[in-house]
């Protein structure tokens, strides 16, 4: 596999076709689903090299957000394309809302949780259950 700025000096300007297989790749390779901890390092490698062909696409940053699960590496590899997608998506709450799950869910860390899920409630289409949420995110991270 090559590496993501390789890939995009290798597809001539086609930068989206090239993703789009690679895409393909990374959703086959999670359908085998015959040993994950060996394939997180290789799906998020495919990750990396789609979102980086091809910036503008959406649901591959929330894939890799789902799947690199298996390890802590691999959650913050996830998150790292979770926070790339933000200037290309700035208003897409989901891609906030897998952040801040990673970062409580994952890496135990409350404050910073609560940020990014604070951002998230503000945008268009966030769920009401956000802001209470952030609050009791914010309230851990605080002992009360």
């Amino acid at each position: 596999m090559p590496r993501p700025e390789f890939a995009k000096r290798m597809s001539l300007g086609f930068d989206s076709v090239l993703a789009d297989y690679y895409w393909v790749q990374a959703v086959l390779l999670a359908g085998e689903s015959n040993n994950p901890e060996s394939q997180s390092v290789q799906l998020g490698r495919l990750i990396d090299v789609v979102t980086t062909l091809d910036p503008w696409v959406d649901h591959p940053y929330r894939f890799a957000a789902v799947w690199l699960a298996e390890t802590l590496e691999d959650v913050r590899h996830g998150n790292m394309l979770l926070r790339r997608s933000f200037p290309y998506h700035p208003d897409e709450w989901r891609n906030r809302f897998y952040l801040g799950f990673n970062l409580f869910y994952y890496l135990d860390d409350s404050a910073a949780a609560a940020e990014v899920l604070d951002e998230a409630s503000k945008m268009t289409g966030a769920p009401a259950y956000l802001p209470r949420l952030v609050a009791r995110l914010r309230s851990e991270s605080a002992d009360l």
